[in-house]
């Protein structure tokens, strides 16, 4: 039997109701991130892409090396240029091992948070991609950031002597495959 149309239609009218009921809570965003700077930074070998959102709108993209005294370079830099205290940013990044080594020690001096995030999660959360370079990637992420701050978790990193074994393990397993 099917379903006479406008008792569908009233259904959803009072669902509609409800909604904008002042019991139904229209955001379900948490209220501590409402002035959240997100950055996203499409991370590589060599260099960081950085694109930071306010608001939904890009107020900033830059490229910059992958090194932490370059990455807090501009971390600082964002600080002073927007009025922006470091607990008002969340860096978002994909996890891509050991390239994300700098990023993860300048953002702990720095005392920003940062998500690492997995790369296939950013991929299919956004859909059909058109176009891709690095600067369109870190557009995305911070994107991805501000949509999804509800399932942020926060990069604890391990101590500098355990992320060091880490990265002398990966290299020697590397030279290893190479010989």
């Amino acid at each position: 039997m099917n379903p006479d149309p406008d008792s569908r239609l009233t259904s959803i009218v009072k669902v509609v109701r409800l909604s904008s009921s002042p019991f139904f809570p229209k955001s379900l965003k948490d209220k501590s991130m409402d002035n959240f700077y997100f950055i996203g930074v499409d991370v590589s070998k060599k260099k960081l892409d950085f694109c930071v959102m306010f608001e939904g709108k890009v107020l900033h993209e830059e490229e910059t090396a992958n090194h932490q005294v370059a990455i807090m370079s501009l971390l600082h830099h964002l600080e002073e240029d927007y009025g922006i205290s470091s607990g008002q940013m969340l860096v978002c990044a994909e996890h891509t091992g050991q390239y994300t080594f700098p990023l993860a020690c300048a953002c702990k001096a720095v005392e920003c948070r940062l998500w690492l995030e997995n790369v296939a999660e950013i991929k299919y959360s956004s859909g059909v991609q058109r176009g891709k370079n690095d600067k369109v990637d870190a557009k995305r992420i911070a994107i991805y950031a501000s949509r999804f701050q509800d399932k942020v978790r926060y990069c604890e990193r391990p101590t500098e002597d355990i992320e060091r074994l880490k990265q002398l393990e990966s290299e020697r397993t590397c030279n290893l495959q190479k010989s």
